[in-house]
């Protein structure tokens, strides 16, 4: 009786499930029609062909050297020649040619006022697109998208090239700027880049690239030092210098061109045969630029550049300037009522150290003819222009002030008077300063202005900041 009992449930169970898959497989019939009887034929469109790879529009004038690049940039129908202009144009130039060398890679920010050529100069180097990938804006350099390829990639796209954007002030209106900056640090830093989205794609890319940005003093605020700042800096107009001359210069150069094309001489497209229309300024500085370059180059790839050796005191001076500008970028973070929030670290100058050895030895292979490269006066004094405009800011105005007045020390007073800025903030840079081993108390000296009793502070630096300073040669 129990074996019967077992068999019976058994068939029951067996024809539940079948009704189960039998009701299952009607609704799979039930979709299956739907779908079926809502097809509609499809006209395919045919496979989009890839988009041809954009050749150079201007052809390159053979250029050897410096000097001979300086003479059609600043020419009498060019450039107006400033110092700073000059040592811009040498210092991009250097970037971009060191880029497929490996090490400490460089990027660097020209800075200045509108107006001052910081356009024209990237312009004028953005045509050689073999070394240079120009861009006014990007949003990233990997993406998690699953119709983009490994290959698509901006990563790969700037392998072995310059980056230039000639405005980067609209970077910082991109909401994923911090992401970008990131992005920035860790390729310039290793060269490679690894990523993982939530669609499940994972990327490791190796890229090698420089980079040059150009903007107004408001690019200054990217690149965070909290997080490993990666960019030197260089101003392109200092402050006080007679604009005349530059805005004369601009004044004619635009007038010719307007009446060039009004009268027939010149077509107004003015493309010199390319379906890409561009100023007369860059049609007469980019060829030059990019024969220079690309003569540069080729004496790069043709490994027979030698370098002289450094002298001891040049090697103290490279290891100066990354230890005055690891000191310059300490930041002191307080909170609300004015106690310091975290530990003050001074980073490890030793990315610094290879940037600025890379810096100094390329400029000399931009300034240098032969292929015997010595480092010279003329290279460092770029290069420290370089890092006074890196730790541009109030508190290096001050250190420097102290260290003139070395002997006798400063008052707060003494330092309004010399800088023109607030005693208030005069105090509260000090008080940073003393706290990042940069500035001293030395002593007190008593002060005819007040009561008896009353005493002033008088500042100065600490003995290691007044060595590096006097080995940079501030």
């Amino acid at each position: 009786r129990t074996s019967l009992t077992k068999a019976a449930r058994g068939i029951r169970q067996h024809r539940s499930r079948n009704e189960e898959m039998d009701s299952g497989l009607m609704k799979y019939l039930d979709v299956y029609q739907f779908i079926r009887d809502r097809l509609v034929p499809v006209q395919l469109s045919p496979q989009r062909e890839p988009e041809e790879e954009e050749t150079p529009d201007l052809d390159p004038i053979e250029c050897t050297s410096f000097e001979e690049l300086l003479s059609y940039f600043f020419a009498k129908d060019a450039l107006e020649h400033t110092p700073e202009i000059e040592h811009c144009l040498a210092s991009m130039l250097a970037v971009v040619i060191s880029t497929t060398i490996t090490g400490g890679q460089l990027g660097l920010r020209v800075y200045g006022p509108a107006g001052s050529t910081k356009s024209t100069l990237a312009e004028a180097l953005a045509p050689c697109k073999s070394l240079v990938y120009a861009r006014s804006k990007f949003t990233g350099f990997v993406s998690g998208w699953s119709s983009i390829r490994k290959s698509e990639n901006i990563a790969n796209k700037v392998n072995g090239k310059c980056i230039i954007i000639k405005d980067a002030d609209t970077l910082l209106q991109l909401q994923n700027l911090k992401q970008i900056e990131s992005e920035i640090r860790d390729a310039m830093g290793d060269g490679v880049i690894r990523a993982e989205y939530r669609t499940g794609r994972e990327f490791e890319i190796h890229t090698l690239f420089t980079m040059i940005m150009c903007g107004t003093d408001a690019i200054k605020q990217m690149d965070d030092v909290l997080l490993g700042a990666r960019f030197l800096d260089i101003r392109i107009f200092e402050p006080g210098t007679d604009a005349k001359p530059i805005v004369r210069r601009a004044i004619k150069s635009q007038f010719s061109t307007i009446w060039s094309q009004l009268s027939g001489e010149k077509s107004y497209s003015n493309n010199n045969g390319s379906n890409r229309p561009r100023k007369e300024i860059i049609l007469k500085l980019a060829p030059p630029a990019m024969g220079f370059m690309l003569h540069k180059k080729q004496q790069i790839d043709s490994k027979a550049l030698r370098g002289t050796p450094l002298t001891p005191g040049q090697e103290e001076r490279l290891l100066a300037m990354g230890e005055l500008t690891a000191f310059m970028r300490m930041k002191v973070k307080r909170s609300f009522d004015g106690e310091i929030s975290r530990r003050i670290q001074k980073e490890i100058p030793s990315r610094l150290g290879e940037q600025f050895v890379r810096l100094v030895s390329f400029l000399g292979i931009v300034y240098q003819d032969s292929n015997q490269i010595k480092i010279s006066d003329k290279e460092f004094a770029v290069t420290t222009k370089i890092l006074l405009d890196t730790a541009d800011g109030f508190p290096l105005e001050i250190v420097r002030t102290l260290h003139k007045n070395a002997k006798g020390g400063c008052t707060t007073d003494d330092l309004h008077k010399a800088l023109g800025i607030s005693e208030t903030k005069i105090r509260e840079i000090v008080t940073d300063l003393r706290e990042t081993g940069v500035v001293i108390l030395e002593h007190q000296a008593s002060n005819p202005h007040w009561r008896a009793g009353r005493k002033v502070n008088i500042y100065g630096l600490t003995p290691e900041i007044q060595k590096l300073c006097s080995k940079v040669g501030l």
